[in-house]
Protein backbone atom coordinates (compact mmCIF):
# COMPACT_ATOMS: atom_id res chain seq x y z
CA UNK A 1 0.00 0.00 0.00
CA UNK A 2 1.36 3.18 -1.13
CA UNK A 3 1.35 5.90 0.78
CA UNK A 4 2.36 10.05 1.00
CA UNK A 5 2.39 13.05 3.31
CA UNK A 6 2.01 16.53 2.55
CA UNK A 7 3.31 19.22 4.80
CA UNK A 8 2.02 22.97 4.76
CA UNK A 9 4.42 25.39 6.57
CA UNK A 10 3.91 28.40 4.90
CA UNK A 11 1.01 31.77 4.71
CA UNK A 12 -1.18 31.22 2.18
CA UNK A 13 -1.02 34.84 1.70
CA UNK A 14 1.45 36.43 -1.17
CA UNK A 15 2.58 33.06 -3.08
CA UNK A 16 1.22 30.20 -4.51
CA UNK A 17 2.53 27.49 -2.04
CA UNK A 18 -0.71 26.12 -0.10
CA UNK A 19 -2.97 26.39 -4.00
CA UNK A 20 -0.45 24.41 -6.19
CA UNK A 21 -0.15 21.96 -2.53
CA UNK A 22 -3.98 21.77 -2.60
CA UNK A 23 -3.93 21.06 -6.55
CA UNK A 24 -0.89 18.44 -5.98
CA UNK A 25 -2.97 16.57 -3.34
CA UNK A 26 -6.30 16.60 -5.72
CA UNK A 27 -4.63 14.97 -8.58
CA UNK A 28 -2.46 12.40 -6.34
CA UNK A 29 -5.97 11.48 -4.80
CA UNK A 30 -6.78 9.38 -7.78
CA UNK A 31 -3.63 6.97 -7.35
CA UNK A 32 -3.25 6.96 -3.34
CA UNK A 33 -5.73 6.17 -0.88
CA UNK A 34 -3.74 7.06 1.74
CA UNK A 35 -2.70 11.04 2.05
CA UNK A 36 -1.48 12.55 5.54
CA UNK A 37 -2.03 16.64 5.72
CA UNK A 38 0.50 18.22 8.29
CA UNK A 39 -0.05 21.95 8.78
CA UNK A 40 2.30 23.13 11.08
CA UNK A 41 3.12 26.66 11.83
CA UNK A 42 1.45 29.83 9.99
CA UNK A 43 0.42 26.57 7.51
CA UNK A 44 -2.34 26.16 9.63
CA UNK A 45 -3.90 29.53 7.96
CA UNK A 46 -4.68 27.41 4.90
Amino acid sequence: MKRIAFVFSHVPHGNSFGREGLDAIFGISSLIKKINLFFIGDGVFQ
